[in-house]
């Protein structure tokens, strides 16, 4: 069998169907008012919606082995905890990426500086900019749209689209399409109990 050439990966936490659901509600109150912003908005589809902890990029599948070893030694260090899910906002002016924010949590970013820091010495880029837990519902190309925004969130800036349990981290392959990315799951590790 041929060996597999590079998969374009990374680690985050999945978000229940509850919470998918309720953020499929809010993604298309905010399409129905940018509808006249065509092609200039790319909203993330609610099944893929997930809290990305780290992006890998293209790697090679010896390098996947040792993200697995990584994972898996971060999982077993940690605890499982909740997360809420609140707040629509947006980053840049003009918007150019509306999301849904989580709680400040303790836990959350214990877990991503573990992560981070044994990525790191493992031979990983360290990420440029603090991490922020969001959730992505769409990236805005289009400048006029991306000025719409603010006024637009504005109703939905304190929204509080309920709770969940995390449990686990996921290494997702990811490979683009022409209809959008295809998420697959290559590994999973619970965290302690």
């Amino acid at each position: 069998m041929a060996a597999a050439g590079p998969m374009r990966c990374f680690i985050a936490i999945d978000v229940t169907p509850t919470i998918r659901r309720k953020l499929a509600e809010v993604t298309l109150k905010l399409r129905r008012a940018l509808r006249g912003s065509r092609g200039g908005i790319k909203w993330v589809e609610p099944d893929l919606m997930h809290l990305t902890l780290k992006f890998l990029g293209d790697i090679d599948e010896a390098t996947v082995v040792t993200i697995r070893g990584i994972v898996d030694e971060v999982a077993i260090a940690h605890r499982g905890f909740e997360l809420s899910v609140e707040g629509v906002g947006c980053f840049g002016k003009p918007a150019r990426v509306v999301w849904v924010g989580m709680n400040e949590s303790p836990a959350l970013m214990a877990l991503q500086t573990d992560l981070e820091g044994r990525l790191v010495a493992a031979g990983f880029a360290a990420e440029e900019r603090l991490f922020s837990a969001h959730l992505t519902l769409a990236r805005i190309k289009d400048p006029a749209a991306g000025k719409d925004v603010p006024g637009l969130i504005e109703a939905d800036r304190n929204t509080r689209f309920g709770s969940f349990g995390v449990d686990a981290l996921r290494v997702f392959r990811s490979e683009l399409t022409p209809q959008g990315p295809i998420y697959t799951v290559i590994h999973t590790s619970k965290l302690n109990a």
